[in-house]
């Protein structure tokens, strides 16, 4: 987020990777915030004297009474709350990003993964997706299928992206462009990555608050992998 004090980026969680994405600033602290849970939702008030918002994300997956075909959707929905207490105007990005675990097919018949930009539009809204897909065709092995993260920005908001970065190093190509302003440099609509390269995808919402203004962000995260193997080989 960016006020009249400068700039401040926190990944909201409170340990760090094994290894890789050094850069990023982890470890939120212990205790500053509380859960709640009444199912299917739950929630997290974030409550760290650092922010200069009142931040709180609102986590589901949707159960529908007697619409049993979408409550098994594979979907979870993020609805984050963003509210500033402070006098002065502030901007304020929420960044998502998910590593590509799939992946296919052996060095004699590579697959790949492919990450696409998807859009869409209902009202006002602007919706953005970023689709992971592992291999092309029919799925035949448990890395076939695909991820897929979205946002959804009303009027006022800004989506950007990053369609690739490597997870496997220390992260500043990406936290560094996140960090400046709370957005990132859109690059490209698709991109193939070669399977067994570490990557992930991220997308970002910017969005300014006016003194006393509160805005809710939603964020999704959807699956489809029709295809497991289990410890003993089952499929």
């Amino acid at each position: 987020m960016e006020g009249p004090e400068g700039a401040l980026a926190q990944a909201l969680w409170t340990e760090a990777p094994a290894r890789g994405l050094e850069a990023w600033r982890w470890r939120y602290p212990v205790g500053a915030g509380f859960y709640a849970a009444l199912y299917p939702r739950s929630w997290f008030i974030y409550q760290w004297d650092r922010l200069p918002i009142r931040l709180a994300a609102e986590q589901f997956s949707p159960v529908i009474p007697h619409h049993y075909r979408e409550s098994s959707y594979p979907v979870a929905v993020f609805l984050w709350s963003v509210e500033n207490p402070t006098a002065q105007p502030l901007t304020v990005g929420l960044l998502f990003t998910w590593e590509n675990l799939l992946g296919g097919g052996d060095e004699k018949t590579p697959k790949g993964r492919l990450h696409r930009i998807q859009r869409a539009t209902r009202g006002d809204a602007r919706m953005m997706g970023i689709e992971l897909v592992g291999g092309e065709g029919p799925v035949r092995e448990p890395g076939d299928g695909s991820w897929a993260l979205a946002a959804l920005a009303m009027p006022g908001m800004e989506i950007s992206y990053r369609l690739v970065f490597r997870t496997d190093g220390d992260g500043a190509d990406l936290w560094e462009d996140f960090a400046a302003d709370g957005r990132l440099e859109c690059d490209g609509e698709t991109v193939m990555v070669p399977d067994g390269v570490p990557v992930g995808t991220g997308l970002a919402v910017t969005l300014r608050l006016e003194p006393g203004e509160r805005r809710m962000v939603p964020m999704a995260l959807a699956w489809d992998l029709p295809l497991v193997e289990f410890g003993a080989g089952d499929r």
